[in-house]
Formats: structure tokens, C-alpha cells, sequence
């Protein structure tokens, strides 16, 4: 059976911001650049607006256009030329004055022009001049030429704006290594008990074929002997400029539940983790077509039983998954993974086997 999870705790992830350039349309003030997505944390609403100008699949005024550059043309108005300073310069401005503080910025430039100037020198020296400053903001800017194997490029005028063009135009897909990746094994993560209630119950075990990779966080060094910087925090009076000690008991920590911020104290928090002991509780049963995409919040679970922990475990599980095959019924269960994680609220979906065509 598959879990689906339909309870998130929400945490600050990774931002981006989308800016075109050289377009008929200005969103903002400055002639040719179009901002297509401000600076906001990844969505699926902002990866399925990208998804659909990649697809050509955009619909505008009732017309659907098949084609990217008719896309481009409909909505930005077709090309025009910008100031790449003021380009840089926007991005400066989108890195700096936003919060939360980043403390990882990255700009990449994707284009297939070899001379983003023309003859305009003075162009040419402000555009340097921005990117300099871009790094100087703790930023990393990149540029990636876009164009295929037997096309000619030369690189003697984007190396003025970026050194390592070169560099990047043979290793476009380092780009990819920017996502965190890990193999696990397929073993499963937990055993749990199933429960129905009034003593009755069986064993199954957790597996996970996908899992959440987090941003991996920047080391701070120290610029003399570049060793890790360990961090300490220190309470000081604020008349007398004194160390005073806290207690744990004194620390007010700020969590949002249900919507709502709510201070709690680290004993409170502590306990909102062990809630219910680990297990699958049984809730009760839904049809299937009360289950909606919008309740799919991560990766999914697979439950499967465990004959060696409690005998039968196999046979029961069978039961329960054929009658709500036939049935066509999820199951609704409250689900707790270990011993400090909160419960979640969560719907297990039968499935059929689908066997492959060995052909394919």
C-alpha cells in the first residue's frame, strides 16, 4: 500500500528569481528585462509556470501557441536589446534587499550570444564593472553559453565578464550538481505496529523509496587558519553588560501550529514530540475519489507487512489490502514513525502490481 502524507511542517527552503532578458517588455523600469518571477521560496506553482513556456502550452486570450518563440513574442513582445549593468545592477538590488538574509547567492547568466555589447565599450566597462561589484557581494555569477557541439563561439568577450566562460561551456552540467543527491538502500526504515483497536493489531514495515535532500549549509572559516569556526551564544544584561546564566526553563521558543505562532518552552516542545507512541492507528475509510493531488505533500511511504515480528501479519494485510481493492476505499490512519516525531495525518492507498513489458 502507499501512504500518502497529508500533514507538512512548513520550513524555509530554497529561493529563486527568474529575469529575461532582452525582451520587447519591460515589467520594471528598466528597457528589455522582464522579471518572471520575483524573489520567492521554490513552488510548484512557480516550477509549473516555467514548465509551461518550456512546453509551449501556454494559453493566452484563448489561443493555445505550440511554438516557444511564438510564446515569447505573444507575452514579451518578441526581442529587443538591454544594458547589462542595469541587468546586474537589478540583481544586486534582488540579492541585498530581501529577507531573510542569504547566506548562499548564485547568478547564472544562460545565453547564445558571443558579444553581449556590440561596439559599445562604455556598455562593456559598466557591465564588468556590476559583476565585479555582484561578487563583492558575496554573490557567485556565472555565465553558460547555450549553444550545440558544432556551433563556433568565441569566448574572448565573455571572458572580460566572466574568466571562467570557458570553463563553463564544457561543464553546462555541473549545473545539476547543485541538487543534492544521496542512493539509499531500499530496507525499510521502521517497523511499526498496525492497529485496528481493542488489542488487535499487526506489523509492518516502513519503506521509502524517495527522501527529502536538504541545502547543504556553508562552513564559516576563520580567514587566518581556515578551520571551522565553532559557534557560542552568550545572554548579557542589557544595562550592565554582564554574562547572566539561562536556564533552559527561561527559553522561549516560537512555533507555528495550526497556523498560529505560539510560544513554547523547550519542555512543551519536547512533549508535542511524543505525542502518541510509534504506530499506524486506524481512523477509518474514505472512497478513493475523495483523495485529491493537492493532499500529496512529500514523497510517498510503501507499508508491507512483517511476518517475522507478529505471526499472520501477512495474511491480515492481504485482507485488508483485497477489500479495499475491491472496494475501491483508502484508509485513513494516524501515523507516528518514531518516538520524537509528531503524528501525521495520513490516507493508504491500494495499488495493483503492474508488471513491465520486457519488449520495452
Amino acid at each position: 500500500m502507499q501512504m500518502v502524507n497529508k500533514a507538512v511542517t512548513s520550513t524555509f527552503g530554497e529561493y529563486t528569481c527568474c529575469i529575461l532578458l532582452n525582451t520587447q517588455i519591460k515589467s520594471h523600469s528598466i528597457d528589455h528585462v522582464y522579471v518572471m518571477q520575483e524573489v520567492e521560496e521554490v513552488s510548484a506553482e512557480r516550477i509549473k509556470e516555467l514548465d509551461q513556456l518550456l512546453r509551449s502550452g501556454i494559453l493566452l486570450d484563448s489561443l493555445a501557441i505550440k511554438n516557444i518563440l511564438s510564446a515569447f513574442k505573444a507575452i514579451y513582445g518578441g526581442h529587443g536589446h538591454c544594458d547589462y549593468s542595469e541587468a546586474l545592477f537589478l540583481c544586486i538590488k534582488r540579492m541585498t534587499s530581501r529577507t531573510p538574509y542569504f547566506r548562499k547567492r548564485t547568478v547564472y547568466l544562460l545565453t547564445n550570444e558571443t558579444n553581449l555589447f556590440g561596439a559599445n565599450n562604455q556598455h562593456r566597462v559598466a557591465a564588468c564593472k556590476n559583476a565585479d561589484d555582484l561578487r563583492s557581494h558575496n554573490t557567485e555569477f556565472l555565465i553558460f553559453p547555450l549553444i550545440t557541439e558544432n556551433d563556433t563561439f568565441v569566448f574572448n568577450i565573455l571572458e572580460q565578464f566572466d574568466p571562467y566562460v570557458k570553463k563553463n561551456f564544457t561543464n553546462i552540467g555541473e549545473l545539476e550538481k547543485d541538487i543534492p543527491k544521496k542512493q539509499y538502500a531500499h530496507r525499510n526504515i521502521t517497523g511499526i505496529n498496525f492497529e485496528f483497536g481493542n488489542g488487535l493489531k499487526f506489523s509492518v514495515g516502513i519503506y521509502s523509496l524517495l527522501h527529502s535532500e536538504k541545502i547543504p549549509q556553508p562552513a564559516a572559516l576563520n580567514a587566518e587558519k581556515n578551520e571551522i569556526m565553532q559557534r557560542s551564544h552568550i545572554y548579557v544584561n542589557k544595562e550592565t553588560d554582564e554574562e547572566v546564566p539561562v536556564l533552559d526553563k527561561e527559553i522561549i521558543l516560537k512555533r507555528q501550529i495550526g497556523g498560529e505562532v505560539v510560544n513554547l518552552s523547550t519542555d512543551e516542545v519536547e512533549k508535542l514530540r511524543r505525542l502518541t507512541p510509534p504506530g499506524i492507528v486506524l481512523l477509518g475509510f474514505k472512497p478513493l475519489s475523495c483523495l485529491k493531488i493537492t493532499h500529496h505533500v512529500r514523497s510517498s511511504q510503501f507499508v508491507y507487512p512483517l511476518e517475522k515480528d507478529i505471526l499472520g501479519s501477512t495474511r491480515m494485510y492481504r485482507t485488508l489490502y483485497e477489500v479495499c481493492m475491491k472496494q475501491r476505499k483508502m484508509i485513513i490512519c494516524r501515523y507516528t514513525q518514531k518516538a520524537n516525531v509528531p503524528p501525521k495525518l495520513v490516507a493508504l492507498v491500494p495499488q495493483a502490481s503492474v508488471a513491465e513489458d520486457s519488449s520495452k
